[in-house]
C-alpha cells in the first residue's frame, strides 16, 4: 500500500471512531425508549422474587412486565439497578454499556472480514460505514435493550466459523444465546459447516456453554423452557400477518383468500422459521464453501418475515401455543 493509501485508510478508521464515539454521546443523553423502563421492572421483579418466580408467572395475566430472557441479561439488569440506585438515567446508561462494546466488536469484525476479502482500504470503509449506520446507532445508543449485543456475538460466531475455528464459533454462539435466544436459528448452519465430526463436536461443546447460566434452574427446566421458548405475544402490525391483513382490507375482492392466508401464517409462521433454519443448515452441510454470512441472514430474514410481532423472541418447541397467548 502506498503512503497515500495508508493515509486514506487511517482517515477512514478515524472517521469510524468518530461514529462510535457518537454512540457514546447519544447513550449518555437519553434514557432511550420505554425498554429502559421495562428492564428496570425486570430488575425489580428478579430482585424481589427471583428468577424461578419470574419464569413461573410469565404469561399468567398479571400487570407486571413478563420476563422471558436468559438469566444472564436479567443478572446484568440487576447489577445496573444496584449500581444506579434510584437514578433512572444512570441505570439506562449503565445498561447500554455492553451495547457500546458490542458495536465496537461488530465494527472490527466487519473490518477484518472485508480486509480479508478485498484489502485494508475496504476494511476501513466497512468500519467507517458501520460506525455511521443510523439503524445500529438508534438501537445500540438510544433504544436501551440487548439486541445489538446478541447480534454482535452472532456475527462473531459466523466469522469464527468462516475461519474454521468451530470451537470458538460455538462459544460465541453460546454467548449470543445467553443474551437473547433468537440466534438459535444459526445453530444448524454453523453445525453443518464444520467439515468433520470432530469439528462438529467442538462446535457443539462450545455452544453447550449456553446452559451454564441455567444450571441453578435445572430442576425447573420445564418452566424455563415454557417461559422462554414458549413466549407468544399478542398480534401486532408486523411481518407477513400484517401484510396479509392490509391486503385483505385494501382488496375486498380477495378478502377471504387473504384472511385465510393470514390465519395460516399466524398458525404456522413459527414452523416456517424452523424450516428455513433447517434448510439453510442442510445446504451448509452439502456445500461448505457457501458463505457463512448469507445463510444466517436468510434464517434471520425468515424470522423477521414470519414472526407475528416484533416482541416475539424465539420459536416454541412442542408447546401448546394457546396456553401462552
Amino acid at each position: 500500500m502506498t503512503d497515500r493509501g495508508k493515509v486514506v485508510t487511517r482517515a477512514l478508521l478515524a472517521i469510524g471512531w468518530l461514529g462510535l464515539a457518537f454512540r457514546f454521546f447519544v447513550m449518555t443523553q437519553s434514557n432511550g425508549s420505554n425498554d429502559f423502563f421495562i428492564w428496570q421492572l425486570h430488575a425489580q421483579i428478579l430482585r424481589d422474587h427471583g428468577f424461578l418466580w419470574a419464569y413461573t408467572h410469565t404469561g399468567d395475566g398479571t400487570s407486571y412486565q413478563l420476563y422471558n430472557h436468559p438469566p444472564l441479561a436479567g443478572l446484568y439488569a440487576m447489577l445496573c439497578s444496584r449500581l444506579a440506585g434510584s437514578d433512572t438515567h444512570l441505570f439506562a446508561v449503565l445498561f447500554k454499556v455492553p451495547c457500546l462494546l458490542a458495536e465496537i466488536l461488530t465494527a472490527f469484525v466487519l473490518k477484518n472480514i472485508w480486509t480479508q476479502r478485498k484489502n485494508e482500504r475496504f476494511g476501513a470503509i466497512a468500519f467507517a460505514a458501520y460506525a455511521f449506520a443510523l439503524g445500529p446507532i438508534a438501537v445500540a445508543a438510544y433504544h436501551c435493550n440487548t439486541d445489538v449485543v446478541s447480534a454482535s456475538l452472532a456475527l462473531l460466531a459466523c466469522e469464527r466459523s468462516a475461519k474454521n475455528r468451530h470451537g470458538s464459533a460455538g462459544l460465541a454462539l453460546a454467548a449470543a444465546l445467553s443474551v437473547k435466544l433468537i440466534p438459535i436459528f444459526l445453530a444448524p448452519l454453523l453445525f453443518f459447516r464444520a467439515p468433520s465430526w470432530k469439528a462438529k463436536m467442538r462446535f457443539a461443546a462450545g455452544a453447550a456453554m449456553v446452559l451454564v447460566p441455567f444450571l441453578p434452574l435445572v430442576t425447573h427446566i420445564d418452566v424455563v423452557v415454557r417461559s422462554t421458548f414458549g413466549y407468544a405475544p399478542r398480534l401486532e402490525h408486523w411481518g407477513l400477518p400484517y401484510l396479509l391483513e392490509m391486503l385483505a382490507t385494501d382488496i375486498p375482492r380477495f378478502q377471504g383468500a387473504f384472511t385465510h392466508a393470514r390465519m395460516i401464517a399466524i398458525a404456522h409462521g413459527r414452523d416456517c422459521i424452523l424450516l428455513a433454519s433447517a434448510v439453510v443448515g442442510c445446504a451448509a452441510g452439502l456445500n461448505r464453501r457457501a458463505s457463512p454470512y448469507a445463510g444466517p441472514s436468510l434464517a434471520l430474514l425468515a424470522f423477521l418475515v414470519f414472526t407475528r410481532a416484533f416482541g416475539e423472541r424465539v420459536l416454541t418447541i412442542v408447546i401448546d401455543q394457546e396456553q401462552n397467548c
